[in-house]
């Protein structure tokens, strides 16, 4: 167990090393946000969107959430491909107005194994402007199966902090989030997967951005800093690194 838990840290920190900038998706210079676009064709993206559609855990989505409204445009498909399965996460872009009507709710994502044809990871993702001490911050939080995943907040220079607004670091939040992953899913591939792709990447990024309406700036916040977080936590090519 103690073996097998160095080995999936050190993955964290090959990761950090190995993934380029410009998947963050954020300009600093612009302190713009790109967004992200499916990597499979048009009938590829429809097939694996009508095969989730089907599963209980969208359906529980359905259910409690607007994800049905979402359109066309602001669903992305992602294909990773495996040694022995493909993995396609799928995220589902909230935007700003949907996100107020589902409590900051700005981005669902869920990944479906084509070995199996089933969806193994669920991930629901908030973000919003709260204020504390009469400072403005970003306030990001991640379900993760229903259990909390990570939460933290940051200001506009880039400086993180926890829940309880105490400062800490990008490494912190990521071994605190580590810790909160069910013991269970720790041990396969599609864990790792599931871990190292918590907020889809540049789609958690992108979603974020809109559901907080400054998709073309973050109003004084430091873009390139809060997305190369996101990135780090969800990084959607950890299965290039890990299941090849």
């Amino acid at each position: 167990m103690k073996k097998s838990f160095l080995l999936l840290l050190s993955f964290f920190v090959i990761l950090s090393l190995c993934i380029p900038l410009n998947h963050e998706s954020a300009n600093a210079s612009t302190n713009e946000v790109n967004k992200p676009e499916s990597n499979v064709d048009s009938k590829t993206k429809q097939r694996i969107i009508e095969k989730i559609k089907k599963s209980d855990v969208y359906q529980k989505h359905a259910n409690s959430t607007s994800i049905n409204s979402i359109k066309d445009n602001n669903i992305i498909v992602h294909l990773d491909k495996g040694k022995n399965t493909n993995v396609y996460s799928v995220n589902y872009v909230f935007g700003k107005k949907l996100a107020k009507q589902n409590k900051n709710l700005a981005m669902i994502e869920l990944k479906y194994n084509e070995a199996n044809k089933k969806v193994f990871y669920d991930h629901m993702m908030y973000s919003k402007f709260v204020k504390h001490d009469n400072k403005k911050f970003i306030n990001m939080k991640g379900v993760l199966n229903d259990k909390p995943y990570y939460e933290f907040n940051i200001d506009k220079n880039g400086q993180y902090y926890d829940e309880n607004f105490k400062t800490t670091t990008k490494n912190k939040i990521e071994e605190d989030s580590y810790k909160n992953l069910p013991p269970k899913e720790r041990s396969w591939c599609e864990w790792a997967v599931g871990a190292l792709c918590g907020t889809g990447g540049a789609g958690g990024c992108w979603a974020a951005a809109a559901a907080l309406g400054i998709t073309t700036g973050w109003g004084g916040f430091s873009l390139a800093t809060i997305c190369g977080l996101i990135t780090s936590l969800g990084c959607t090519g950890a299965t290039n690194y890990i299941c090849k």
